[in-house]
């Protein structure tokens, strides 16, 4: 299964990152989706002409990767893992989220390469926070599919209940004419 099909070039990580604490740290999913996230990334400052002086290579996309929950299911990861990854990775300062997404209609987030990971562990470290999305989506209060609350304040699992039409009970009448 080749994964990087579509993709040509290379992975690009320098030895700063592969040094620091923040890397050092974390946990085999979070560094893997890492390395996903860098070979997402392109480079620009190649050499035009033999001889040529090579430009320092800077990224040109750095500030709007996507990475979705189905194309993390094609790579090899769960749902749970690949959120615990994402959050690991916002939470260190790699990446921040650029635009949350609703997870509708292929609109996924859309991440920022930051260098806060550089502080991670100082206390000039500020964390990277990834907040849940509101976007109003779901069953609203008074739906009768709304989940209702206990008392402790779980959500109860109640199946909805089916609407039957009553059947009104009337006497049984007769054709036959009494009078």
């Amino acid at each position: 299964m080749d994964l990087h099909k579509f993709r040509g070039g290379y992975l690009r990580m320098d030895r700063e990152i592969l040094d620091s604490k923040a890397y050092r740290t974390m946990t085999k999913t979070g560094m893997l989706i890492l390395q996903d996230f860098l070979s997402f990334i392109q480079w620009d400052g190649k050499q035009k002409f033999k001889g040529e002086r090579k430009t320092p290579a800077r990224m040109v996309n750095g500030d709007a990767l996507t990475y979705s929950f189905d194309e993390a299911e094609r790579r090899g990861f769960t749902r749970s893992s690949f959120n615990r990854g994402i959050t690991e990775i916002v939470e260190r300062g790699f990446f921040r989220i650029q635009k949350h997404g609703t997870g509708l209609h292929k609109d996924c987030n859309v991440y920022a390469w930051m260098y806060e990971w550089r502080k991670w562990g100082t206390p000039q470290f500020t964390p990277g926070s990834r907040p849940k999305a509101k976007f109003g989506v779901g069953f609203k209060v008074g739906h009768r599919f709304y989940p209702p609350r206990g008392v402790d304040g779980r959500t109860s699992i109640i199946v909805p209940p089916v609407i039957l039409e009553a059947q009104p009970e009337t006497a049984p009448t007769s054709t036959v004419d009494d009078t």
